[in-house]
């Protein structure tokens, strides 16, 4: 089983040269969203300030949770490699998920718009859900299910890591010695500031990596948008259309 597991599951520094890395972080309207917001809370609970000190307490508590709610994003990063898709956080200590460029299928990427309505159809707080209340832009794309990606003694035993669960969905990959193995992938969640060369550095790494299909596919995603819904959230139908443009 472990020399299988050489074959698609990869440490960050066994994943070749590094060719892309982004630490997406607010722009200017959502800082400003950040700094004015909170001072809407005084102004709904006018009541019971009678004081500028009260206020000030009501704006900083507002404040902090709102903090919170853009680290959930802000500490995100994501890094392509010649091998691999890497994504971690800036919190040490870390462990990062590492998705073998293998389990990515090029035909299941997109760009999105108006990301931060995403939530609203995947759920929020989610491993492979990967943005913040201020992104507006995001990629998705199918790769190694988070159980599996990220490798430590408290995740899944290596003797399961194998182990599909049941309606999940999978691809097949090269396990040497002549197997091919079954693996759980699941749909990531990539906030990004940058889709073009974000886009444009996993395309290059997946047409090196020998999928000639992803040759053209950033503009060609670029070009033609996911723009999220929040009252009718998207169906598969209408994200993976074909958009070979």
């Amino acid at each position: 089983m472990s020399g299988r597991h050489r074959s698609y599951v990869f440490d960050e520094h066994a994943a070749g040269r590094l060719r892309y890395q982004e630490h997406h972080r607010p722009g200017p309207i959502a800082l400003v969203v950040l700094v004015v917001a909170p001072g809407v809370v005084p102004v709904i609970f006018r009541d019971d300030v009678t004081s500028i000190g009260i206020g000030l307490f009501y704006y900083g508590v507002a404040l902090f949770f709102l903090v919170l709610l853009y680290l959930s994003g802000w500490m995100n990063r994501i890094k392509v490699y010649d091998h691999a898709v890497v994504l971690d956080t800036a919190w040490p200590g870390g462990a990062p998920y590492v998705i073998p460029l293998s389990t990515i299928d090029p035909g299941r990427v997109r760009y999105h718009r108006r990301a931060n309505f995403i939530g609203r159809r995947m759920g929020q707080g989610k491993r492979h859900v990967r943005t913040g209340p201020y992104a507006s832009q995001a990629i998705t794309f199918d790769g190694l299910s988070p159980r599996v990606a990220r490798r430590r003694a408290s995740d899944v035993p290596e003797a399961q890591a194998d182990r599909v669960r049941p309606g999940a969905r999978t691809v097949q990959v090269d396990g040497g010695d002549g197997q091919t193995l079954d693996l759980e992938v699941e749909t990531w969640v990539v906030a990004t500031g940058t889709p073009r060369r974000l886009l444009r550095a996993l395309e290059q790494a997946l047409v090196d990596a020998g999928r000639p299909e992803a040759a053209g596919m950033a503009e060609r995603l670029l070009a033609d948008p996911v723009v999220e819904r929040w009252r009718q959230p998207l169906t598969e139908d209408e994200i993976y259309r074909d958009r070979a443009g």
